[in-house]
């Protein structure tokens, strides 16, 4: 039995809409019930389970489009079926496209007409609040597992950290050469999941659309020489130099996100120090990309010297988890979640990021966009 609403001003509309349904009462169970006013018909939903609201837009006291928001507002859960005796196509397009199940004129009702608008209306009413109820129950379960692997990574942070710590104690002078190498790997290695857990955070801060820049005024030459030196250091293991060009346009003086910015060079870089061979070089350019007004769009590129990516290898760089082929993570390092990330910091950053491959000069060069803005003065 579906219990039906009509709020109508007109009890002569009523009556006619009951004839009608009486009319397919044989196929269409119903009850029917009728408020003359808009806060009469609040009250009813509020006292009663209805399946379905019958709503005219010509009501003393809610007219045109506000009385469906309006009910919408009150009573979500209720599909709505508008009728009304007003010839207005957009009218009928806008309550629709707001959630209205149907808009049917008054001079066009019949019973037939009616018994199938209500019965399709609530059908795909239902529909809708099981996929709703569903997507919420996906979202749920993300957030939870999101929550879950941010307090595990949160927890393994403390004991890599102790282990970078009592590497870099144990590195003295007094140790033979195999005994520092083994440190140095331990350290290595540390500081390696320490990063992949770090891109395992942000990775999920931007899934849930948590993540938001932290803006700061910075001397840009300054920032990325402190950069290429701190990384440096790592590369001094393989004998591989780090230089950097800075073309004379950019401007100094920026505001934007280091840390992030930071964290993208750092995940380029490392990832050709893992590649490179013993004796090998990168570069780490910038120049303008674009300048306006009130912003200056940077072009990065972080090239490898000697080391091809094959193009069909290129495309999958930058997929969440994904690897060039089976050995690409021996071969050119994680190629997986942290270039995934790095990418998606670059689309926080107004920037994109894509890879460039010369095979003939045998260069790879990883190149990504970023937005900054002037420093105020």
């Amino acid at each position: 039995m579906i219990e039906i609403l009509v709020i109508e001003d007109n009890q002569g509309d009523f009556v006619l809409i009951k004839e009608m349904l009486a009319d397919v009462s044989d196929e269409f169970s119903f009850n029917l019930h009728w408020a003359e006013s808009f806060s009469k018909g609040l009250e009813i939903v509020g006292e009663r389970h209805i399946d379905i609201v019958m709503l005219d837009l010509t009501l003393p006291d809610a007219k045109g489009l506000d009385a469906y928001y309006s009910f919408r507002a009150v009573a979500p859960r209720t599909p709505v079926v508008v009728v009304s005796g007003l010839k207005d196509p957009a009218m009928a397009k806008e309550a629709v496209q707001a959630g209205a199940q149907d808009f049917l004129a008054k001079e066009a009702l019949t019973g037939p007409l009616l018994q199938r608008s209500l019965s399709y209306a609530i059908e795909r009413f239902e529909i809708r609040n099981r996929m709703e109820n569903s997507l919420e129950q996906v979202e749920r379960a993300a957030k939870t597992r999101g929550e879950m692997l941010v307090n595990l990574t949160n927890e393994i942070h403390s004991p890599l950290f102790s282990i970078i710590r009592a590497a870099e104690h144990g590195l003295t002078d007094n140790l033979s050469d195999s005994t520092k190498e083994d440190l140095i790997t331990v350290k290595d290695s540390a500081q390696t999941l320490l990063a992949l857990f770090n891109d395992i955070i942000d990775f999920t801060k931007i899934d849930a659309g948590g993540l938001s820049l932290n803006r700061v005024d910075f001397k840009f030459r300054d920032f990325l020489n402190e950069i290429v030196s701190i990384i440096g250091e790592r590369a001094k293991h393989k004998d591989i130099s780090i230089s950097v060009k800075v073309d004379q346009q950019v401007p100094d003086a920026l505001r934007g996100d280091i840390e992030r910015l930071s964290q993208v060079l750092r995940n380029f870089i490392s990832n050709f120090i893992s590649h490179a061979q013993y004796g090998g070089e990168i570069e780490v350019e910038a120049s303008v990309e674009e300048q306006k007004e009130k912003y200056c769009d940077i072009h990065f590129a972080v090239v490898l010297k000697s080391a091809d990516i094959p193009l069909e290898k290129q495309k999958l760089i930058f997929e969440s988890f994904a690897q060039a082929d089976a050995s690409s993570a021996r071969k050119y390092g994680s190629m997986g979640l942290g270039l995934a990330v790095s990418a998606r910091l670059v689309e926080l950053m107004s920037g994109r990021a894509w890879v460039e491959s010369d095979s003939e000069v045998g260069n790879s060069g990883f190149h990504f966009t970023s937005r900054f803005n002037y420093q105020s003065s």
